[in-house]
């Protein structure tokens, strides 16, 4: 379940990461530049996010902590730039 949140925090970090560098990603264009706010990937990214906090709350280890706590700041700044930039022109 922890491999599975973190293929989907970070998978959604490296989407963004690859949109933002230019690169004509076909999946995923239409929900990061033409939607009001890109649901597809909040929820990519909430689903991840909900899935490490369960995994850590089954059992509790150093390194799943470590592992979560990498995973927090990058939910926390895609949530931040796309609920806030969405509004933008």
């Amino acid at each position: 379940m922890l491999w599975l949140s973190s293929l989907l925090v970070f998978g959604c970090l490296a989407w963004f990461v690859a949109f933002a560098s230019g690169a004509d990603l076909p999946l995923g264009r239409d929900q990061l530049i033409h939607a009001r706010i890109p649901w597809l990937v909040l929820g990519l990214l909430w689903a991840g996010a909900s899935l490490g906090v369960v995994s850590l709350v089954r059992k509790r280890r150093l390194s799943r902590w470590l592992i979560v706590g990498l995973q927090a700041p990058v939910v926390a700044f895609l949530s931040i730039y796309f609920l806030q930039l969405s509004f933008v022109p």
